[in-house]
């Protein structure tokens, strides 16, 4: 009976019956948290794919250069920080 009580602590399941209104709350915060969890990791998952992708092309394709429309993308990036500091942002 120990046993069952301590797993039951450490799995958050509560010892003592809810109404069905607070276990419905109760199970949907658990679906909202797990969809929140595989969002971010499928988010981290795709962030390390287009990253190792963008660095194998520039290893073996353009040798370790950088793109000409880099050069380009950075300039347009220069010229907007330095237009923002004019404005506010919210």
């Amino acid at each position: 009976m120990e046993k069952e009580r301590s797993l039951q602590k450490k799995r958050g399941i509560p010892r003592e019956k809810k109404p069905p209104g607070e276990i419905l709350n109760d199970l949907r915060e658990i679906i909202q948290k797990a969809q929140e969890f595989a969002a971010s990791t499928i988010n981290s998952s795709l962030t390390l794919l287009y990253w190792h992708v963008g660095d194998r092309i520039r290893r073996e394709i353009l040798h370790g250069e950088r793109a000409e429309y880099g050069k380009s993308i950075l300039i347009i990036a220069e010229s907007w920080s330095l237009s923002s500091r004019n404005y506010d942002m919210v």
